[in-house]
């Protein structure tokens, strides 16, 4: 007997309140729940709003809305295969009837979250489906920005065995940058040579590295065996082999020839300005010589110490005390091993020769030949790294032949060469070169 009144009343208490519902919905065309103006065609006003399979209060699959203060969730239990969110386009049937859904998004209960796939294994996961060409529209997953008509897609992409990167890509474009399953990287190459760590590839662009000068490369530290630069002070590529620079800033300079004769290329006499084109060991090289000072010729070479000189290209630097002796000598390519014979030298008469390569200092190494009897008589000296300084040292004055000397520039690469005469009142009458290249880049 009370279970019958019990279920009576309940049903009372359903009458009323369908009759509550029916009677708003026909004044307001709106149904409000615990609210006598409702705002929207359901409206209700609690924390919970829920629905389940089953009536009794253990029924474990159930979903519901829950709003709390600052606070609102939707909620979902014993949903192991997770919680899904289906997208039907066809224009058949109403909740489910006849309509061909897609599940878009899948959240399951350990926290993953899936976007194409329903069985997600990380926290996002983006699907399992990677074609095999990397151009495939759908390899490209997750857009950081793109156009409505998908023509520039930026962001990651899949393809076989493929991270790709993209920045602007078309529906149907290649990625810019991408890295295989074996580690391989390709910039403008989407499939890398398997041999390659890394592959670039490009018909208008070059590879950039670093680029610095001598004094910022020397304060690299640590620096590991294979580390590349490019010299800027050089312009070189250079690499660190454990012990030093190594590059393509010329290779190591030949031993050089110490002989009384030259065995490379005498430089012809020319005037100011003018240029000469000859051969050293085979390789055609041409001279320019100009910014002369007090620069003659002379065809009568002193023999003196056992040195003699090729009268017709005797170039005559410092004669009558002059204090404005100079000369350059520009070269259409490297060169190294410049053998200097000097005679006729008098007391102090003192010579520099300052070099550089592509217009940077260098710094050169001098080798006195054992030819001639006089070497003793002359004091070689460096007085900046890339200048060697020739000082006669005997008291022989302009009525006799003076001294000479043979010594060799080189150890480096060099492409211009200035000759001073030390600006001095000691200058006697001058002094006699013949000027020989040994070497060529």
């Amino acid at each position: 007997m009370i279970n019958n009144n019990v279920n009576i009343n309940r049903m009372k208490k359903n009458i009323i309140i369908l009759s509550l519902l029916l009677v708003s919905a026909s004044f307001y065309s709106q149904v409000g729940i615990k609210t006598p103006d409702p705002k929207a065609s359901l409206d209700i006003v609690g924390n919970t709003l829920g629905m389940k399979t089953g009536a009794n209060s253990g029924s474990w699959e159930n979903i519901w809305l829950q709003v709390d203060n600052r606070k609102a969730s939707i909620n979902a239990s014993s949903a192991e295969d997770g919680l899904q969110f289906n997208v039907g386009s066809n224009g058949k049937g109403t909740y489910g009837d006849d309509q061909v859904l897609r599940t878009v998004a899948t959240m399951t209960s350990d926290g993953n979250l899936g976007i194409g796939t329903t069985t997600p294994q990380n926290r996002i996961d983006l699907g399992s489906d990677a074609p095999g060409a990397t151009n495939n529209p759908a390899g490209k997953k997750l857009a950081v920005y793109n156009t409505s008509t998908a023509s520039s897609f930026y962001g990651l992409g899949v393809s076989s065995n493929t991270l790709q990167i993209h920045a602007g890509s078309a529906a149907d474009g290649e990625p810019g940058m991408v890295l295989t399953r074996n580690g391989n990287a390709g910039i403008g190459a989407p499939s890398p040579n398997s041999a390659a760590l890394l592959e670039l590839n490009s018909i208008n662009k070059g590879f950039l590295p670093p680029r610095m000068t001598t004094a910022q490369r020397d304060a690299i530290n640590p620096k590991l065996a294979g580390l590349t630069i490019y010299n800027t002070s050089l312009n070189c590529m250079q690499y660190w082999n454990t012990q030093a620079w190594k590059g393509s800033c010329g290779t190591t300079p030949p031993t050089p020839d110490l002989s009384a004769n030259c065995t490379g290329w005498r430089l012809p006499y020319k005037t100011n300005n003018q240029s000469a084109t000859g051969t050293v060991k085979g390789t055609s090289l041409t001279a320019t010589f100009s910014d002369y000072g007090n620069v003659k010729h002379s065809t009568n070479g002193p023999n003196r110490c056992g040195i003699s000189l090729t009268p017709a290209d005797i170039y005559w630097l410092g004669d009558d005390r002059s204090q404005n002796t100079k000369m350059k000598i520009r070269f259409s390519r490297g060169v190294t091993n410049f053998k200097v014979i000097q005679a006729g030298t008098h007391a102090r008469e003192t010579f520099t020769f300052t070099l550089k390569y592509k217009g940077v200092a260098v710094s050169p190494t001098v080798t006195v030949s054992p030819v001639g009897g006089c070497n003793d008589q002359f004091q070689i000296t460096k007085p900046a790294s890339n200048q060697v300084e020739v000082k006669s040292l005997n008291n022989w004055n302009w009525t006799v032949d003076g001294t000479g000397i043979i010594y060799n520039i080189g150890g480096v690469w060099f492409d211009e060469i200035d000759i001073t005469a030390l600006e001095t009142t000691n200058q006697q009458n001058g002094s006699s070169f013949n000027f020989c290249v040994g070497d060529v880049l």
